[in-house]
């Protein structure tokens, strides 16, 4: 539980710093993020706050405190922030921060604004990152099939398999259009907690077995069946109406859309064409749509 006093002397600590920062007139915004924002704080908590300020301001303060409470201030110019939350990957954990965080105050209406917009999700958003999540999951279920089925290591196994639940977690996350905590299990739990008990959190509670190992192979692969086609809508749309992916773009933070699992499902095939590269019978894939989705969509 939190201390009730403690929480009164965070909140003088901040009201007195942004009384003598909203002084000076050439800091344009100011954001409250981290714990004190959206959580709860215990004796080590800091403030933590973002400053922006007009373009060419030199910023020199360090090591800052405020009624005996530390403050970490996160300094940007105006262009630099805008670049920046234009820019930044969704697990950049200042964003993220970002995404949470309480305005103190924000004197220029372009801040606000952009603010307001970039935590909007969209379509092609919410596509991009289950496609992420997808993407994380794949990855995870082929190391953790490989290390349970060929390897026989378990431990192995359970390290992907936790690495798949996060990667299910995002896909869940992102579905709702919410936007992906720090703590993500915690987060996809709230919005399944039967389905994420059966994928992650007993093998944290329970006594790891080889039948539980398999059973949660099987339920993630099933997952994943399950939510070809919602995951990959963009993509299959795409290959419906032009039969190959030459041309076709999503941003992801892995900068390019894994097909491989479009592959083993029998959704697409590929197409060998020749090259050169050291020798004459080199050859490059591409892959191609296949009439009629496949066996799982």
């Amino acid at each position: 539980m939190e201390n009730a006093e403690l929480r009164k002397q965070f909140n003088a600590a901040k009201d007195s710093f942004i009384e003598k920062i909203k002084k000076n007139k050439k800091c344009l915004a100011a954001y409250l993020f981290g714990s004190t924002s959206h959580d709860l704080i215990f004796e080590w908590s800091d403030l933590q706050i973002f400053l922006i300020f007009e373009d060419g301001y030199k910023w020199t303060s360090r090591n800052l405190i405020e009624h005996g409470i530390d403050i970490n201030v996160c300094v940007f110019t105006k262009s630099k922030f805008l670049e920046w939350i234009i820019s930044a990957d969704i697990e950049d954990w200042n964003f993220r921060g970002l995404s949470k965080s309480t305005p103190l105050f924000v004197k220029d209406p372009i801040i606000k604004e952009n603010v307001d917009d970039i935590f909007y999700i969209g379509d092609r958003d919410r596509e991009a990152e289950m496609l992420e999540g997808f993407s994380q999951t794949i990855y995870a279920m082929n190391k953790a099939e490989k290390n349970f089925y060929v390897k026989e290591n378990m431990d192995n196994a359970i390290h992907f398999l936790l690495m798949a639940a996060a990667g299910i977690a995002w896909i869940e996350v992102a579905k709702q259009r919410l936007f992906p905590e720090r703590e993500i299990m915690t987060q996809a739990k709230a919005l399944n907690p039967e389905f994420f008990h059966k994928i992650y959190f007993r093998m944290l509670y329970e006594v790891v077995t080889e039948q539980m190992i398999d059973d949660i192979l099987k339920i993630n692969k099933n997952y994943m069946k399950e939510n070809t086609r919602e995951v990959y809508r963009s993509v299959l749309d795409y290959l419906k109406k032009h039969g190959n992916l030459d041309r076709f773009t999503m941003p992801t933070a892995r900068g390019s859309v894994d097909l491989t699992w479009l592959y083993r499902m029998g959704i697409l095939e590929k197409e060998i064409i020749p090259t050169r590269i050291a020798s004459q019978a080199d050859e490059f894939f591409t892959y191609r749509y296949i009439a009629g989705e496949g066996r799982c969509v």
